[in-house]
Formats: C-alpha cells, sequence, structure tokens
C-alpha cells in the first residue's frame, strides 16, 4: 500500500468514525444540508438510506467490541481490527467475507496503520471511542 492509499484509507476511517459519532438525527440533519440541491424526496430517501448504513454499522461495531473480554490484553488491537473489517466490508462489499484473503487484508492494513505514528496515535483513540460508546448504548439500554 502506497503513502497515497494509506491517506485515502485514513480519511475513509476517520469519515466513518464522525459518522459513528453523529446520532441518528445528526447524520439525518447533514446528509439533508449537503444534498440541498437535490429534490425533497431525494434528500429524504438519500438521508435515511445513510442514518440507516451508519446505525447498522455502528450497531454491528458495539456488539463485536462488546464481545471481547475487558480482560484480554489486545483489547484496543481486536477493537480496531472489528472497526476495520467492518468498514472495509461496507466500502468493499459485505461479499469479501466470506474471501479467505480478506483477513489478510485486514492484517496488513492494521500492521501499517500501526506502523505509521500519526495513524497508530489517531487508531489508539478510536479504539478508545467504540469501546466507550459500546459500554454507553449498553448503559443506555439497560436504563430502559
Amino acid at each position: 500500500m502506497s503513502r497515497i492509499e494509506g491517506s485515502q484509507l485514513a480519511l475513509l476511517i476517520r469519515g466513518q468514525l464522525n459518522a459513528l459519532r453523529l446520532s441518528n438525527a445528526d447524520i439525518t440533519k447533514a446528509a439533508r444540508k449537503s444534498s440541498e440541491t437535490q429534490s425533497a424526496t431525494e434528500v429524504s430517501l438519500d438521508s435515511r438510506e445513510e442514518a440507516d448504513s451508519a446505525a447498522s454499522l455502528q450497531q454491528r461495531i458495539g456488539i463485536a467490541v462488546r464481545s471481547i473480554p475487558p480482560d484480554n490484553p489486545g483489547r484496543k488491537r481486536k477493537v480496531l481490527r472489528v472497526f476495520l473489517e467492518a468498514v472495509l466490508l461496507q466500502e468493499l462489499g459485505e461479499n469479501l467475507k466470506s474471501d479467505p484473503s480478506f483477513s489478510t487484508l485486514v492484517d496488513q492494513v492494521q500492521t501499517l496503520m500501526e506502523q505509521d505514528e500519526a495513524l497508530s496515535r489517531a487508531c489508539a483513540r478510536t479504539a478508545d471511542v467504540l469501546l466507550a460508546q459500546a459500554y454507553r448504548a449498553t448503559d443506555k439500554r439497560a436504563m430502559r
């Protein structure tokens, strides 16, 4: 992976993380705002699809993150891997899940990201955010 491709991947991942940080309402507002030139029907459909996609991604990541035991010494690295897998599958297609080389691809991407100092710090922050979100969602459900 070249430096440019790594930067593009980092931008994609940052974008996905930012989307995960937004609530469904915020995602809908942002989509509507950026699509002001589209018809009201197109905006509504696009917003709903984007919100559904982000919510689905967030839910899948949260379930997988909560399944990693808190005392697991490689927990943050595993959390990041869950995130990378989810983002790559969303961007490249769910059919890759059954491809035996997909796991190798994820390993290579994660290793390259961890070797870059700035990306490594961003990876650690991403894992922290994902852990906090996963357990915050659980706490909210328990309060209902």
